[in-house]
């Protein structure tokens, strides 16, 4: 019984036959619970049932004694191998497990920007002796044979180059599987010959621990040959008395290796490395005994001579220094300091230069030192002792003490890797975003989105790899106060004028003008303000001020007979005055021209242009083209093609007419932006002109304007008194047309008025008849033609705030500017008078009269805020399509490659502006029967009205057959015959008879006898939607599809994000169901139109709308020759038109167009 309790059943556990008050619940795990005397046999139970007790972690201090630490350290190395600084970089870095190493990757502090400083600007230092060290031995040609097979000269020098075969430098290899270049990479190796004259040579390979297995086992492959007959071509070429079995032998761990990086690294080494001067310095050093080192003193002289260099950089790239130096710790500070460079003494350029033969030998090649070297090496603990022990001042250590070892080093300059690891800093590896690199404690959720949270040396970068990665972050736009900055506002200037042109008034008009892009321009279309009458007044009865500046100038130089040739073969005569004839050759004219394709009037018509010759005595003449920019492509192309004959017979044609002795090529030179070009409309403008220009009379005036000095302008005192003789005029259509001043003027800003005023004309004095009637020989003449003043003028004119600088200093009463201020440059500048309409049966008298101003570069500026302060009004593009309606022209003709372009990009913007409103908004175009309710198609009319296919088409611009059609049309009688009829589309002026409204695209249609008396009850019937039925059908099916798509989003959970971006595409291209819905309503192909509707279609109306000078509805139109012969040979003069929006005709008078 006593034995049963002692020792208790097999059933029972030891804690368990403790009496119930001594029990503990923790007894089961931790035995010292139990009392002393009953442990070993609880802690033997548990070892039987498998559960052995968690014993408690010894305390630090056992696990701090030396031998358990040792124990530790040796434990812990079995699974990674150690660098000799782990424990150093171990409490100060974070360490990872990379290559079957335990190494640093980055410190614990905030280092990040204080590396990148010391690798840029001081030193940078690690430890990368984990890079693994492999010995090749044998003869040199072996070992080049077996690496040629490894490598390629394309990559760089080969190893065995000359500058590496010496041993004086270290080089790089790129490593590739046998003959498998370009395929089969490896990786980049470091080697270094050992310097010998011996047969055997040692070449040192250091290897990145993640190739090492790869790039032993190909140089194993690639030292032997594969078979017999490689072996015999190999033992030719080395001759075979010198073959010997090429030796590899990894050797990890055999040397430390450091790294240091930045132009205070060379500091560093000088301040750290004593080197040892004599060979009785080592006579206490065991491992001489092994390898007795060369040269100590030559050594050490070559490294006091490099050692005032400021940068490794200065020296040759790659060297290779071997030196045998005092213990470290001798010349180790008490404390830490930055090592500096001795800037007082220069660097020798030899030194730096030449490099020694016997600089690269060292002990260190000889592996057979290294265990003397270490068992011989003095602990940091035994260093202490001794120190302790032997210094005579207390914290002084001696140099020169023989009892520590000295111990040989080499030194590799590394220019090419120092600089790689500096790019890679700026440009992290591709694995890793810049924000990925810095310590978790600086990491922010943001960064990946927002570069501000990232320190702003790094936010180049980070925005570089995110547009590489397709997603460019959303920047928070800059405050106002920042943008407004004058050079940042600048920079934002000319960043947006890259993709369209901006004119000189672009900044002024962009605050008031609603701004579009047009020909590559970026121009102003209208007033922000409610201004379409007043626009309309001011072109009527006051003054318009436009900037036409965007017109291209195109000068072509030649001599006058070839240049009427080459627009011989380009204008015709019957459609106005040529470009030779005398009214413009002696330049005191600007004309217009038609331009055509070569020799393809009335077919390729291009354009109007405006010229103007220069006033010249000489042979070679110059000629002055405007060109509208959506025709100037065309035109230089034609001009250049027809600038050159095209054949012999051509050539001597030419020759005679000319009489080859004045024969010189035609020289044509596009000058955008050579001049800037205002418009001044309505009879006011003169008044605004003679208001704001003031003529310089003599030419001493201008004696301190630079540009004089390279064009002399005269007549001065002339031109001033013809400019003052017409002053007093009412409006410039009194003077003669398109006559031409050229005046020399003092800067605008001098007489522009302090508040806004109307310039007002003197009515008291008459002007002379004389003056209206002669125009002077000399007034055209300007030195503004010559190109060469142009660059001058722009840099010596005064900015704004210049100028009032300039006023508010020399101003002698306030608010008075003087007018005779000689410090501003006076400017030349070319008035061209423009007559407006001159047939009073068509229009009144004078509309669209005014003047046309030519100025330099750079005072566009100050020239129209001087008009504006005179009253004039300010109108944009809307302006000139307005003005040219009134006058009764068509703005871009349309069968021009321009006005094509024109009515396309109408048509787009219609339909979709059309397609955006929803159903029951839109107007069915098909039960009103009109198939092109946003362009003319023009071939289409004419293929219907002729019977046969027409793919060209023109409009008839001869003058006197119009005049012929105007009195065919007038009298009711036929037509007269014209070639090409087929073709031919007649222009015509529409006025209604009675109320009603016009506007684009509306139709031009036949009449029957009985429709002239039924006008008011002629309707066009309601007609059948074949596509109706269809499109509901669509639409439901298509409901349908959405909603089965919402109830599967809504199983699914998909997210608002996906959807938007669902949205977004197809807002930007329209489904298959849109096009197809959009084709039912209309239809995009246009097969015929003349008989689409009750009323045959005879033309189209190209631009429609209330006209203030008729004070009704009128449109600019054209219609086929056919239709119109028709309409008159069944004894009819007018015509029926209908609007696209409606089923009402209503009658309509024609009047034929004359082009101007």
């Amino acid at each position: 019984m006593t034995e049963s309790i002692l020792r208790p059943s097999k059933t029972k556990l030891i804690f368990q036959t403790l009496p119930v008050h001594m029990r503990r619940r923790v007894m089961s795990h931790n035995c010292k619970r139990l009392p002393q005397k009953l442990r070993k046999g609880h802690l033997e139970q548990l070892k039987k049932s498998g559960l052995p007790p968690k014993q408690k972690r010894p305390s630090r201090k056992y696990r701090r004694r030396p031998a358990n630490l040792l124990e530790e350290y040796n434990r812990r190395q079995k699974r990674n191998v150690w660098l000799e600084t782990h424990i150093w970089h171990a409490k100060r870095f974070h360490m990872i497990e990379r290559w079957g190493h335990r190494l640093p990757y980055a410190p614990c502090d905030k280092a990040f920007r204080a590396c990148y400083r010391g690798s840029s600007a001081h030193c940078l230092l690690q430890d990368i002796s984990y890079h693994i060290p492999i010995q090749v031995t044998g003869t040199a040609q072996n070992i080049k044979e077996m690496f040629a097979k490894l490598t390629s000269c394309v990559c760089g020098l080969s190893i065995g180059a000359m500058a590496y075969i010496k041993g004086t430098r270290e080089g790089t290899a790129h490593i590739f599987g046998i003959n498998a270049f370009p395929f089969g990479y490896i990786g980049k190796v470091q080697f270094i010959w050992v310097p010998s004259d011996n047969t055997v040579r040692i070449l040192w390979l250091f290897v990145h621990p993640s190739q090492v297995k790869a790039i032993q086992s190909v140089l194993e492959e690639a030292s032997h040959p594969h078979n017999k007959e490689d072996y015999n071509v190999a033992s030719k070429k080395r001759r075979i008395e010198n073959d010997s079995n090429i030796q590899i032998k990894v050797m990890p761990q055999a040397f430390n290796r450091f790294r240091l990086t930045g132009p205070n690294s060379h500091a560093v080494l000088v301040q750290s490395l004593k080197c040892v001067k004599d060979i009785e310095c080592l006579k206490n050093d065991k491992w001489v005994s092994l390898h007795k080192p060369e040269d100590l003193k030559d050594k050490d002289e070559y490294w006091q001579s490099i050692s005032t260099a400021s940068s490794p950089s200065q020296l040759l790239s790659n060297i290779i220094v071997g030196l045998v130096v005092k213990d470290p710790r001798l010349s180790r500070p008490s404390r830490r300091t930055k090592a500096k460079q001795d800037t007082n003494t220069e660097i020798s350029v030899e030194s730096l230069i030449t490099v020694p033969p016997y600089l690269s030998s060292s002990p260190l090649w000889d592996v057979t030192i290294h265990e003397s070297i270490k068992k011989e090496s003095m602990t940091n603990g035994q260093f202490i002792k001794h120190v302790t022990k032997n210094q005579l001042v207390p914290g002084e250590i001696d140099e020169h003490d023989q009892a520590l070892q000295s111990v040989p080093i080499i030194l590799i300059q590394r220019s090419v890797e120092i600089a790689a690891m500096t790019e890679s800093i700026l440009r992290p590896s591709k694995t890793k975003l810049i924000f990925q690199t810095l310590p978790v404690h600086m990491r922010r959720r943001v960064m990946s989105h927002n570069c501000k949270r990232l320190p702003q040396k790094l936010r180049k970068g980070h925005l570089e790899q995110l547009k590489k990665s397709g997603l460019p972050p959303k920047q928070k736009r800059p405050s106002r106060k920042y943008r407004r900055r004058p050079a940042n506002l600048l920079e934002e200037y000319n960043r947006r004028q890259k993709r369209n042109v901006w004119l000189e008034t672009h900044i002024w008009h962009a605050k008031r003008f609603h701004m579009i892009e047009r020909w590559g321009h970026r121009l102003p279309y209208a007033p922000c303000d409610k201004a379409f009458r007043a626009c309309y007044r001011g072109s009527s009865a006051h003054c318009l001020l436009q900037d036409i500046s965007y017109h291209i100038p195109i000068q072509v130089t030649g001599t006058a007979q070839n240049i009427k040739e080459m627009f011989a073969k380009l204008t015709s005569c019957v459609c106005g005055l040529s470009i030779g004839a005398m009214a413009y050759i002696k330049g005191t004219r600007e004309g217009t021209a038609h331009i055509f394709g070569i020799n393809a009037f009335p077919f390729g018509y291009i354009g109007k242009v405006q010229f103007i010759w220069v006033p010249s005595d000489n042979t070679v003449r110059i000629l002055w083209l405007f060109v509208h920019p959506s025709q100037v492509k065309a035109i230089q192309s034609v001009l250049e093609e027809a600038s050159h004959p095209h054949n012999k017979e051509d050539y001597n044609v030419a020759s005679k007419k000319r009489r080859i002795e004045n024969d010189s090529n035609i020289q044509i030179k596009v000058m955008p932006q050579a001049f800037n070009r205002f418009r001044l409309t309505g009879p006011n403008s003169h008044a605004v002109l003679v208001q704001s220009l003031k003529c310089v009379k003599d030419i001493e005036c201008l004696k301190n304007d630079k540009w004089v000095s390279l064009h002399k302008p005269e007549d001065l005192k002339d031109k001033d008194e013809y400019w003052q003789s017409i002053s007093t005029a009412s409006s410039p259509s009194q003077l003669l047309s398109n006559i031409i001043v050229g005046l020399v003027v003092k800067d605008p800003r001098l007489s522009r008025p302090s508040r806004r005023t109307k310039a007002k004309q003197d009515t008291n004095t008459e002007i002379s008849v004389e003056s209206l009637i002669t125009v002077p020989p000399y007034l055209s003449s300007s030195p503004l033609w010559d190109v060469t003043i142009h660059e001058s003028i722009k840099k010596e004119s005064m900015t704004n705030g210049q100028f009032i600088k300039h006023v508010t200093k020399n101003q002698l009463v306030p608010g008075e500017i003087d007018e005779h201020d000689q410090a501003l440059q006076s400017v030349p500048i070319i008035l061209i008078q423009r007559s407006g309409s001159q047939n009073s049966e068509f229009k009144k008298i004078g509309y669209g009269s005014g003047w046309d101003i030519i100025m330099p570069r750079g005072y566009a500026l100050p020239f129209w805020l001087t008009f504006i302060m005179f009253g004039a009004r300010s109108g944009g593009l809307r302006e000139t399509e307005s003005v040219a309606f009134e006058m009764g022209e068509c703005y871009l003709a349309p069968d021009s490659d321009a006005g094509k372009e024109n009515e396309k990009r109408i048509e787009i913007e219609s339909r979709e502006t059309y397609f955006k409103l929803p159903p029951s908004k839109r107007v069915n175009y098909v039960k009103i029967r009109i198939n092109s309710p946003f362009i003319c198609p023009w071939d289409v009319l004419l293929s219907d009205w002729c019977g046969n296919q027409v793919n060209d088409y023109f409009v008839l611009r001869n003058k006197a057959v119009l005049d012929e059609i105007q009195d065919s049309v007038t009298k009711k009688h036929s037509l007269p015959n014209v070639e090409n009829a087929g073709s031919c589309l007649i222009p015509v002026y529409i006025k209604l008879v009675a109320k009603g409204s016009l506007h684009k695209h509306t139709l031009i249609c036949l009449p029957e006898a009985s429709d002239i008396n039924n006008v008011k009850t002629l309707f066009e019937p309601h007609h059948e939607d074949p596509n109706e039925k269809i499109r509901k059908l669509k639409r439901a099916e298509h409901i349908k599809f959405l909603k089965k798509c919402k109830r599967n989003n809504a199983k699914l959970k998909i997210k608002k994000v996906n959807s938007e971006k669902l949205r977004k595409k197809v807002k930007c291209e329209p489904s298959e169901y849109v096009k197809s819905m959009r084709e039912l309503w209309l239809p995009s192909k246009v097969v015929t139109v003349r008989n689409i509707a009750s009323r045959q279609v005879m033309g189209y109306v190209s631009h429609g709308a209330f006209s203030f000078t008729e004070g009704q509805s009128c449109g600019v139109g054209y219609v086929a020759y056919n239709a119109l012969q028709l309409l008159l040979n069944n004894g009819l003069n007018q015509v029926l038109v209908r609007t696209t929006s409606s089923r009402k005709y209503r009658l309509a008078n024609i009047v034929i167009i004359k082009p101007t």
